[in-house]
């Protein structure tokens, strides 16, 4: 209801407003612009716009992560100036002659000032040249049709000719059903440029948001040497519905959320909005440290300043065991191999590491905390980090199964040497552990 007081006539026919300001001083006062608010989704809580964009669009309350547009992607991790888009002149056509369709794509394109449902350019990310490409869900919902797989292949191609890493965010309903056949055979054409940019030895990460499904995962997004997702994100083939209806089974009620899609072996990290930039700079640092900016370095020096914290912790434990390691009789060592606090791989990483990130997953069935894999910067030098972990207590012990590995637990650290011998790196094995898992 408005706030602004009516002119009425009292009993006497006179008019009362003033008497009526004057019981309700504040009356006459606007009422709040509605777009002062934003309420989420997910906790239905109510925020300030300005908090809430500069949050970067996430909820402050629950740190549900709101969708955002292709070029909000691309200002949030591209360095200022640095976007050159390339391809912009790819359109969308009607090969089925699909009744309504190019109605449709004319009216979407005058109401998003988007082409087609993907923008792709040439890119700086802390100062590493590289290619980025942002699909868009406002655009047909970020279907895949003849336009976006040949913007996609051709993103592609320009990496591997020019030998520059890409960074794809995919956002997607899947094949756009309105090119038929057309739009299907966009799996095959990405993924074969994806095979051939990684013959060339050069990096793609893949940035699942939500939601990314269909043909899009069954292709080019689930293709990544990396592959990273913001926190709930929807990860799938089919849609939730139509297996449920399939297996008449109610599915669990995480199904196909990036937290879960994470257990199960499939993303190397869940990634928040606020941290996208930095870790998308480690990666590329990682793989490209010859292109490495001042910026970046210094803030690697920063986070190395940060865990200095981490150590003191690593430090008491160390100098707790020091007495101990001086021994020589085999009970003293035995004492020393099972006590309790002794460091494991996270304590170490911050002492031996300028800079180190996890990366999860076998890919194929689930994630085995036993094994620690991921990169690393020893002195500068870029290197694959594989590690046996046990806990300090019986919580992070059953974490991490004793430090006894499964069988995914092997094939991860398999990827991982496999990529290694891709990109050149060597590869640092850290040992702790009683034997592989015997359960299984």
């Amino acid at each position: 209801e408005s706030l602004q007081a009516q002119p009425q006539q009292d009993a006497g026919g006179e008019d009362s407003t003033q008497t009526e300001q004057t019981r309700r001083p504040f009356s006459y006062q606007q009422p709040i612009p509605d777009d002062l608010w934003v309420r989420c989704p997910s906790c239905s809580g109510v925020m300030f716009r300005d908090d809430f964009e500069r949050a970067h669009q996430v909820c402050t309350l629950c740190h549900h992560h709101f969708r955002i547009n292709a070029w909000e992607r691309i200002w949030l991790v591209a360095d200022e100036g640095s976007f050159e888009e390339v391809d912009s002149s790819i359109r969308a056509r009607n090969p089925i002659d699909f009744e309504g369709y190019e109605d449709k794509v004319h009216r979407l394109q005058a109401e998003t000032g988007l082409s087609d449902a993907i923008v792709t350019g040439r890119a700086r990310v802390e100062g590493v040249a590289c290619l980025i490409g942002a699909m868009d869900s406002r655009f047909i919902m970020g279907s895949m049709g003849a336009a976006v797989g040949e913007r996609v292949v051709r993103l592609f191609e320009l990496g591997t000719a020019e030998k520059l890493p890409v960074i794809l965010f995919t956002v997607s309903g899947g094949a756009r059903m309105q090119e038929g056949i057309v739009s299907l055979m966009q799996m095959a054409s990405t993924s074969a440029a994806v095979a051939k940019h990684a013959v060339a030895g050069q990096l793609y990460i893949s940035f699942m948001t939500d939601p990314t499904t269909g043909g899009v995962t069954a292709s080019f997004a689930s293709l990544g040497d990396i592959i990273l997702s913001e926190p709930g994100s929807i990860i799938g083939f089919a849609g939730r519905r139509v297996i449920e209806g399939t297996i008449s089974e109610k599915l669990p009620d995480d199904f196909q959320r990036a937290e879960f899609q994470e257990s199960h072996g499939f993303l190397d990290a869940i990634v928040s909005r606020s941290r996208i930039k930095s870790t998308l700079g480690s990666l590329l640092a990682f793989h490209y440290p010859d292109q490495t900016s001042d910026s970046h370095a210094a803030q690697t020096m920063n986070r190395a300043k940060q865990r200095s914290l981490e150590e003191n912790q690593t430090a008491r434990v160390l100098r707790s065991t020091e007495d101990l390691s001086t021994r020589v009789k085999a009970s003293d060592s035995l004492d020393l191999i099972r006590a309790k606090g002794r460091p494991n791989i996270i304590d170490y990483l911050p002492l031996i590491f300028d800079d180190y990130i996890e990366l999860k997953g076998d890919r194929l069935y689930g994630e085995d905390a036993a094994i620690w894999g991921g990169l690393g910067l020893l002195n500068g030098e870029p290197v694959t980090i594989i590690a046996e972990r046990k806990g300090r207590n019986l919580e992070e012990n059953n974490q991490c199964n004793f430090g006894m590995p499964h069988p995914e637990g092997y094939r991860k650290a398999m990827r991982l040497m496999r990529q290694a011998e891709k990109f050149g790196r060597p590869v640092l094995s850290f040992i702790d552990t009683s034997g592989a898992y015997c359960g299984v």
